[in-house]
């Protein structure tokens, strides 16, 4: 999903950043827009590699990262930033979610 972000923030940037429409949120720039694109691309990279490589460590540990980081920003830019709102972000905060509840319970079946 976060691969489909990347391409959507490079073919419309302005459109692509609607999820940073709260309340004290900044104008939106296409330069804003390729950033969070280029954070969507590592991330689901990332995440394709680990996939791929379950049984290692330190990627399982990486994808597991990769998903706190990004509830971590939702979270920061929905309840402290107040740039997003949480109508746009309750979106995002279900996919990370469920992957990192999957990541810490199924652990011990990828990393025997």
């Amino acid at each position: 999903m976060g691969l489909m972000h990347t391409v959507v923030c490079y073919v419309n940037p302005l459109g692509s950043m609607r999820l940073f429409s709260g309340p004290r949120a900044s104008p939106t720039t296409s330069v804003l827009a390729h950033v969070y694109g280029m954070q969507n691309l590592y991330t689901g990279s990332i995440r394709i590699f680990a996939a791929y490589n379950i049984d290692t460590p330190p990627l399982y540990y990486l994808a597991t990262l990769t998903y706190v980081g990004t509830i971590f920003l939702n979270a920061t830019e929905t309840f402290i930033w107040k740039t997003a709102r949480f109508e746009e972000t309750k979106f995002a905060f279900l996919p990370s979610s469920i992957g990192l509840v999957w990541l810490f319970t199924q652990k011990d079946c990828y990393l025997s």
